[in-house]
């Protein structure tokens, strides 16, 4: 079965960032590490989803045929098919989160883990509706697959991380607002930097007096994480 395939494999890239980042502190040094962990989960969590193109173009062909036949259309094969994958992302999502959570440990403030795993759900599932799309219109799934890769690659160079909104050139600034990433990406710094106290020891460069000063770093203290929701849902 390629979703128990899949949940397997996102289990395991959780267990390699929680061991690689296992019991990390909130020391100066330590920022950058916080950062890097964020954006690894915005963006290789729904790179991923790549892995769906071959299932999807499969699945594809059934279809065309029942259509034909009358059997039924365009809406009801979406609305089904997106009520079916709706648990499997979830329990995707919610498996790396009670993985990578607690292992690392990500911001401990009441409340944080329940929109991290809420962001994590809602991306990953944008992201295999963005699949779906490019999946409905390639002839085979290698096209798809180097669409796919395409896409994800240029949102994740625009979404904030290499290069801070400001920087970002204006041909490439579409992108910044266009790529799911980026909202997925600001709900993520948001949750974990906001309140976040970092210790500075006596012999260490204090560049970050608290999260908010990493956040105002990246040109993310104005962030709302209510309109990046709503978003992604959109």
């Amino acid at each position: 079965n390629s979703r128990e395939v899949r949940l397997a494999m996102y289990i395991m890239l959780s267990l390699m960032i929680g061991l690689m980042y296992l019991k990390m502190g909130s020391t100066q040094t330590q920022v950058q590490d916080r950062i890097s962990i964020l954006f690894f989960l915005s963006a290789f969590m729904s790179f991923m989803s790549i892995a769906a193109i071959p299932v999807f173009i499969q699945e594809r062909a059934v279809f065309v045929r029942e259509r034909a036949n009358g059997l039924y259309s365009v809406g009801p094969y979406v609305w089904a098919n997106t009520i079916v994958s709706l648990p499997g992302v979830f329990l995707i999502a919610l498996f790396a989160s009670f993985i990578v959570y607690p292992m690392v440990p990500l911001n401990p403030i009441s409340g944080r883990f329940g929109i991290f795993l809420g962001n994590l759900a809602l991306t990953l599932f944008v992201a295999e509706s963005f699949i779906m799309v490019i999946s409905a219109i390639v002839p085979v799934y290698i096209i798809g697959m180097a669409l796919g890769a395409g896409a994800f690659g240029l949102f994740m160079l625009s979404q904030g991380f290499f290069v801070i909104p400001d920087n970002i050139p204006g041909q490439f600034i579409w992108a910044y607002y266009l790529g799911f990433h980026t909202y997925n990406f600001e709900i993520f710094m948001g949750t974990e930097f906001r309140d976040l106290a970092i210790s500075c020891l006596p012999d260490q460069f204090c560049r970050y007096a608290d999260g908010y000063a990493v956040l105002k770093s990246f040109n993310l203290l104005d962030v709302s994480l209510l309109r990046d929701f709503l978003v992604l849902g959109g």
